[in-house]
């Protein structure tokens, strides 16, 4: 997405900020990217839904309007999501199922699954690389994790106070995150 951004600010941005062109013009530099990049990621079958919809027939992938392209993209992209954390979710619940299968033939029903399970998915975690691509996700969003920083000082400063104040917690992530979109900006 940062080529497109820069090709977005050099084409658009800067010769719209400097008077050399008009913002109908600057929209439609702005717009041949992000339409190419949007295409890019979308399924023909959303695509297809969506013009189906909106009764547009469409022939050829540079024909498609942003009012058919836009929700197509955000279909696709939540589509795409939904596999993400299905994908995600299914080892947990496996690892769940079958603790307590065998915990409920062993006959420890007062034990909890989740206790035992527990050291299993810290294994699974630590032996899918967990923590190079949690942090690697956080640094790459520096907002957020800024964001996740100051909540876990905030955290430990309430715990230690006993001040459990929701705005002492809510503002200064917002802040946080502000602050950074402030100082790359």
């Amino acid at each position: 997405m940062s080529p497109i951004i820069e090709q977005i600010y050099n084409n658009a941005y800067q010769p719209f900020l400097q008077d050399k062109i008009k913002l109908p013009d600057a929209i439609s530099y702005a717009e041949k990217p992000i339409k190419k990049f949007m295409l890019s990621q979308t399924r023909e079958t959303d695509l297809a839904f969506y013009s189906k919809i909106s009764t547009i027939n469409i022939q050829d992938a540079s024909q498609v309007p942003m009012k058919i392209l836009l929700p197509a993209f955000v279909t696709s992209e939540l589509k795409t999501a939904f596999q993400i954390g299905f994908t995600l979710f299914v080892p947990f619940l496996i690892i769940d199922i079958i603790v307590a299968s065998i915990l409920m033939a062993l006959g420890m029903m007062m034990l909890p699954p989740t206790t035992v399970s527990l050291p299993f998915k810290l294994m699974l975690f630590v032996m899918a690389d967990g923590w190079q691509i949690l942090l690697g996700s956080l640094i790459s969003f520096l907002p957020l994790f800024a964001a996740m920083l100051t909540g876990l000082i905030i955290s430990i400063f309430q715990a230690s106070t006993q001040i459990n104040e929701m705005t002492l917690s809510f503002i200064p992530k917002i802040l946080a995150v502000l602050a950074l979109f402030w100082n790359n900006i």
